[in-house]
This record gives structure tokens, sequence and C-alpha cells, in this order.
């Protein structure tokens, strides 16, 4: 078509006469792929899709629903006019982040990437992925490995995309692990707890951008020994936050941070006093430990917490803001996983912090559960201590203290439902619940998910299968997790993404027992292989523990 026949066609068509501002309002209100089809149509129409706005914009309503790039990720957490990215930084990463979805639900083949196991580490304790780029591999003999995933997908040799390595026999073997980056400085900290006498933590660091460097030059990088902590008893390694320098551990049902701060590799630094133990908590275990703000998430098999901690030393003997807890009403969880926090700042100029909590009960199916901590203005140090902060399932009241929403807001079922509603009295969180009391809930049998979309084909003649390991994204959009039927080794890798297509929750029985927030999570089967020991899943790579394996999809 030339010149003059494309203007023809621009002259001729009404939509296209319409003023450029108009213009600019009708081409916001559309959605990606439609945008791209419209800058095919004529030169007019592709000068218009230009305009910076529309790619904010379009970038802004991907965010919602699907992971975006970590820089671009930053740059919204401080300033939602992206002045920083340029329009064609933003065009080019809308279109990756909607290849990469196109891509997320479809069948992989075989994996891309073998990782095999080393001759002096057999044993797997798990692996991280870290800003999207970064694998890391721990050992329970004593040894981390760390690649880059951008090498690794180029290039199917693994001696290519290991850029380094740490062997520390003499401070194994480990138990626990846990790892974290701080944006900013990009420096990757690792911690890790010995498993037998002399007790010990290590907790190492890795400059992830001196990594690129030496990489560049085809030297390995360094995993250092920034601290040697020796414990009176075994801890298990929950979390890590860079920023503060701080790792939380856990010990029987109990909870201590520690500062990996001191420069000295011999320093004990400093413990803060765990908090006093319940009884009921010896049924109650640790899940896992989150950072929320100034708030330290305990996940629990039967509730979670939040606590306020302390930054530093001089503030362990300050009187603590009251605790904040939520119990679940009939539900046991074995294993729990989180998204990163986000912050933001409500108008009335406090502070709200926002995770997505992912929960494996065995019996009923991975729940999903969002969580948003308010702080008001006031410090939590200053709020008055006579009245306890509640803990809803929907904020009431007024705004003075701390308050904190606990949302339901997905499950994929794996079988039985709840006999009472979990919302049934939101407004009495504090209302005795018959049989919350006992170490171990009474379910009903009844299968009233039989024969609907919500049982997943699972029939009452046909054991229920269960889920050997799970994961979640950084930004809680996409999760992963591996499905077997018992008796059995044939498993499934099954993805979900918060976009993908749902079912629709007006069954009045799925209303009753999981609320109207909550929806079914559309699982989509994505790769199938045999193995007697599957897990260690994160959302690029899973590991067989069996064989010490790792592999790249």
């Amino acid at each position: 078509m030339d010149q003059d026949e494309c203007t023809d066609q621009q002259d001729s068509s009404p939509l296209l006469q319409l003023p450029t501002d108009v213009l600019l309002v009708i081409f916001e209100q559309l959605g990606l792929v439609d945008i791209l089809s419209l800058r095919l149509c004529c030169r007019k129409a592709l000068e218009l899709t230009q305009e910076r706005s529309i790619w904010v914009r379009t970038v802004k309503e991907q965010q919602q629903e699907l992971p975006v790039p970590p820089k671009i990720m930053q740059n919204l957490n401080l300033d939602e006019s992206l002045k920083d990215t340029s329009t064609e930084q933003l065009f080019e990463f809308a279109l990756r982040i909607l290849r990469i979805d196109q891509l997320w639900s479809r069948p992989r083949q075989l994996p891309s990437v073998y990782l095999e196991k080393r001759v002096n580490a057999s044993i797997l304790l798990g692996i991280r992925i870290v800003l999207d780029r970064w694998l890391v591999l721990f050992y329970s003999e004593g040894v981390i490995q760390l690649y880059d995933l951008r090498v690794l997908t180029r290039d199917a040799s693994a001696s290519k995309g290991l850029v380094a390595e740490l062997e520390d026999f003499d401070h194994g073997p480990w138990v626990s692990f846990a790892a974290a980056v701080d944006p900013e400085s990009q420096i990757l900290i690792l911690s890790t707890a010995k498993l037998v006498p002399p007790y010990q933590m290590c907790m190492y660091k890795v400059d992830l951008r001196q990594c690129v460097n030496q990489q560049c030059d085809n030297r390995p990088g360094n995993i250092v020994l920034l601290q040697h902590l020796p414990l009176d008893a075994p801890r298990m390694v929950q979390a890590i936050n860079p920023p503060l320098g701080l790792v939380a551990v856990s010990v029987s049902s109990r909870v201590q941070l520690v500062s990996c701060l001191e420069p000295d590799v011999n320093s004990p630094g400093f413990i803060i006093p765990a908090y006093p133990e319940d009884p009921d908590d010896l049924w109650n275990g640790i899940n896992a430990l989150h950072f929320m703000g100034p708030y330290l998430l305990v996940a629990r098999t039967r509730s979670i917490e939040l606590h306020h901690y302390p930054t530093s030393p001089n503030e362990t003997t300050e009187p603590r803001a009251p605790s904040l807890r939520h119990q679940f009403r009939m539900a046991t969880f074995k294993e729990v996983a989180f998204s990163d926090c986000k912050a933001g700042t409500p108008s009335d100029g406090g502070q709200t912090f926002e995770t997505i909590m992912l929960a494996y009960d065995v019996i009923q199916g991975l729940f999903q559960f969002k969580i948003e901590l308010y702080l008001p203005s006031v410090p939590p140090q200053s709020q008055k201590t006579d009245t306890p902060p509640s803990l809803l399932s929907r904020i009431t009241g007024d705004d003075d203290q701390a308050k904190v929403t606990v949302i339901q807001t997905g499950l994929y079922p794996l079988g039985l439902p709840y006999s009472t509603p979990v919302n049934s009295n939101p407004s009495s969180p504090h209302a005795h619940i018959p049989g919350s009391d006992s170490p171990t809930p009474t379910y009903s049998h009844t299968h009233f998910l039989q024969g609907t979309h919500l049982s997943h084909g699972t029939s009452s003649a046909v054991s229920r299968g269960f889920l050997s390991s799970f994961s979640m994204g950084a930004q809680g959009h996409r999760a992963i997790w591996v499905e077997r039927r018992r008796g059995g080794v044939s498993r499934e890798v099954q993805v979900w993404g918060r976009n993908m297509a749902r079912a629709s929750q007006e069954n009045s029985n799925w209303i009753f027992h999981f609320g109207a927030d909550c929806v079914e999570m559309e699982k989509k089967v994505v790769y199938t292989i045999n193995s007697y020991d599957l897990r260690g899943m994160s959302c690029r790579a899973y590991t067989d523990n069996r064989e010490a394996d790792s592999y790249l999809l």
C-alpha cells in the first residue's frame, strides 16, 4: 500500500476524524492486544499509540494481575508516573509481560537445563530464585551454588551459568536456610543453621553486581562469610530482613531475632528474647516467619500472629506494642509461602503493608489469603495498650490502632469442605468456636463438591491426591505446585495465574464455606514426570530430593 492509499483510508475513517485528545481517551480504554492490532492499521494510529500515557496505564493495569520486572516494580513503588522510564522501555516491558503470560500456561517439554548434583553434596535442602535472575541451591553438607538464569536460558551448559560457589563443610551439616536480597544495594544475604552439635548459625553475603562484573571477565564470584554465631540449641532459620540486618529464627514454638550487622566474623551479635510461650502453641507450631514493615508475621499451623519487633539492641528493653492474632477456624496448615511485602500510604497519613499467603492443608487443599496490616500515623510504641488491637476478617471500627485484614481470596480444593462456615460471624473474632480448643478439629466427610467443577475430577471412589511441593511468585500473581494421586509416582506440575479463567462462584455452598471474595484457583498441567520425591519447587525450577538433582523448566 503506497502513501496515497494509506492517507485516503485515514481520511475515510470516521474514527480517525475525531480530535486527538478524544482518540487518546478511547485508546486508553483498550487492552494491550487491541492496541497492538490498532498499531497495524495505519500510520496515524501508530503515531497516536506511541503516546506515553497509554503505556504508563498499560503497565499499571498489568501490574494488578501479572508480575512485572523488578525495575518497573521498584519505580512504581517510588513514583507512579514512572518518569525515570522511557516510553520505549515501557513498550518493551509491556510486550515482555504479555509474552511471558502467554507462555506461562503452555505445556513444557523436557527440562531445558539439568543441574547435576555435586559429588560431595548429595542432600539438596532447597532452592530460591531472587530478582527473577539468580538461582540459589543449598546443600545440607555445606555447599551453596549461585546460578545466573539469564545465562542458563541462553546456554544449556550449567557450568557456564554458575557464577559463585561456597564449600563450608566445617559449619555443616545444615538443617535450614533462608535467602533475601536488598534491591538497593544488590547484596544477597544467606543464612544457614547447623543440625548437630555444636549448634551454630552462619550468615553469608554475595554482591550480585560484582558477580555480573566478574562474570563478564570469566571469573567466579565470591560468597563471603559474614558472621558465625554459636547457639545453645538448634534453630530453624526462617526469614531475613537485609536492610535492617535481622534474621528471624524459630525454636520450638517461639521466635527469636538475630542481628547480622556486626562486622566481626566471631561476634555473637545480639539475640532478641523470644516471645513468651503459650501452652496452646504446643499443638500450633510455626510454619514460617515473614517481615511486614515493623511487624513480624508468624504463620502457625492454625493461626497467624504479628509482633512488633525492635530494630536495635537498645529497643529490646522498651515496652512492645500489643501483638495481633488471628485464628483459622477449621484449617490446619502444613506449609505456607509468602509474596514480597508491598508498602503503601493511605490518605490519612498512616501506613499499609500487604502480603499474599499461600497455605496448604493436606486434607482440604491450597488456600490463598490477602493479609493487609494498617498502621496509624501514631508510632506503635505510643499506642494505648489498655485495649488490645483487633484482627478481623474485615476492618471495622475506629482507626486509632493497628489493624489487620485477613481475606481468603482463593482455594484449590482437594476434597473435604468445612463443617461450619469460615466467615459465619466475622464481627466477633474472639467468640468461642466449638472444637477450636481441641488439637483435632472435627471435619464433615460429606463430599458436597463431588460431581461439580469444584471437585477437580475427584470421585468418592478414587483416592484424593496431595501436593508434594508448591511455591508462589514474589508479587503473588503466580503459583506452581506438584500434585500426585495416592498410590502412584506420576506427578503433575501445575501452574496458576491470577488472570487465568476462573469458574463462576455462584454456588451457594462455596460462598457459605469460603466467602464471596474467594475464587477457585484454576490449575493448568504443564508437565508430568515420574518421581518418588519431587519437591523444592520455585516458579521456574524444581528438584528431585531422592536424586539431589535440579532441573530448569
